[in-house]
This record gives C-alpha cells, structure tokens and sequence, in this order.
C-alpha cells in the first residue's frame, strides 16, 4: 500500500546563478508542501488503526518545524529549488524512515480573492 503524507512550512531562499533583474534571485519567501511517499507492506498494517497509525512520523513532523519552517533555506542545498530541497529531505530521512520511496515538494502559489458580492451569488 503507497501512502503519502503532507507537510507544511513557510521559509525564505535566494535562488543563485539567475540575472539580478530576475525577482527569484534576491531573498523572497513561499509556503512549501512536503509529500512523503510510503510503502507500507501488508505486515506492518493493524487492522485496528488508520494508515498513519502504523508509521509514527512524530518526529518528522517536528524536525519539519523546527529545522524549516520560517528558516532560510540557502544553508539546506546550494541551490534551493524544490528538486533539491526533496532530494535533501530524503537523503537526510531514508535511513530513520527505511518506508520512505519518495520526496516531492513545491511551492504553494495557488491564491483566490473574491469579492463579498461574489461570495454571496450576487453581482
């Protein structure tokens, strides 16, 4: 069974090596989502408990807090783009989380205003 599991975290980086007038090449921040993909065999399943109950991420998720969420990301990777941030994430997690097969993040940009009127059907 592939389960996956979200976190969340804010923080800031500079992405280096781009022309100055590019926006991503000074220090700006996103809200970032972490997926853990996790194989979990037919053994380690209980019955009794949700999927998550049978792996304890406790820790991750702390780690996730404390080591990323609000710091500054250029200290992670050279070059912290989500490719390198995940790939960073899993070499540091693969060998206390062995249920790990895969790494994605990305940047949440998704954003909605809407007016009241709008809100309420009416225009």
């Amino acid at each position: 069974m592939k389960l996956i599991e979200e976190f969340y975290f804010s923080a800031t980086h500079v992405v280096p090596r781009l022309p100055r007038w590019h926006p991503c090449a000074h220090m700006h921040g996103h809200e970032y989502v972490v997926h853990l993909e996790l194989l979990i065999i037919r053994e380690q399943r209980v019955p009794s408990r949700a999927a998550r109950g049978c792996l304890d991420l406790t820790r991750f998720e702390q780690w996730v807090d404390k080591a990323l969420n609000h710091s500054h990301l250029n200290g992670m990777t050279e070059v912290p783009i989500p490719v390198n941030i995940a790939e960073a994430i899993y070499k540091r997690w693969i060998g206390e989380i062995p249920e790990l097969t895969a790494v994605k993040v990305h940047e949440v940009t998704a954003v909605e205003y809407r007016p009241d009127s709008r809100r309420e059907g009416r225009l």
